[in-house]
Order: structure tokens, then sequence, then C-alpha cells
């Protein structure tokens, strides 16, 4: 339990995408965990920038390292997001990320053109 307080501090203080991909893989599953109704705007916040940054790195050529970025934890990520779009308050926040929905719709393009 004081685990999960220390993660949901770290969201709501938006430190979550100064965290390495490794620890990223380890924590991006314990978020549902917090109860993502509850979870605050500022923790919102972080888990959107943290998916649009790591997202703009496998769409854009000059923003880091593709091979770093962990494919896993961006499917988990984007579900965590997928349920937080049913919750109706949220729903309203993360509509208001423009990027969150360029940024998914190319990855869906990307994989469809893929496979």
């Amino acid at each position: 339990d004081f685990g999960l307080l220390c993660l949901k501090y770290l969201m709501e203080q938006q430190w979550l995408a100064g965290l390495d991909d490794k620890l990223m893989e380890t924590v991006i599953p314990l978020i549902p965990e917090l109860g993502l109704s509850g979870m605050s705007n500022d923790a919102i916040h972080s888990m959107v920038d943290f998916f649009t940054l790591n997202t703009d790195k496998i769409l854009t050529t000059n923003l880091g390292d593709v091979d770093a970025i962990s494919a896993s934890g961006i499917l988990h990520m984007l579900e965590i997001l997928l349920q937080l779009s049913q919750v109706e308050d949220k729903k309203l926040l993360l509509q208001e990320k423009k990027s969150l929905l360029i940024n998914t719709i190319y990855l869906i393009r990307m994989v469809h053109e893929a496979g």
C-alpha cells in the first residue's frame, strides 16, 4: 500500500515521465490499482504526457531512441487511458488532449500498415 501511495504522489507531481523505461515497465501495470475513477487531473496529465512523449519517439525520428521504448509499457498505458475514457468526468479531460488522439490514430495506422 505504501508503494501505491508513492506512485500516486509521483503521478500527481508529474514525475512519471522522468522515470527510466525499465522502471516504467514495472510501474505502469500498478496504475489501475490506484483506482482510476478517483485519479487526479494532474496524474492523468502525467500519464497522457508520458504516452504522447513515447509515441512521439516512435512516430518521429529525432526525439529519441526507439529501441529503448517498451512496447508493452505503451500498450499498458493505452489500456489504462481507454479505461479512463469510460469514466465520464475523465473523458472530458482526455478529449482536451489533441496530441493523444493524433498519436493514437497514427499508431493504429502504423500497426495496420505493418500487419
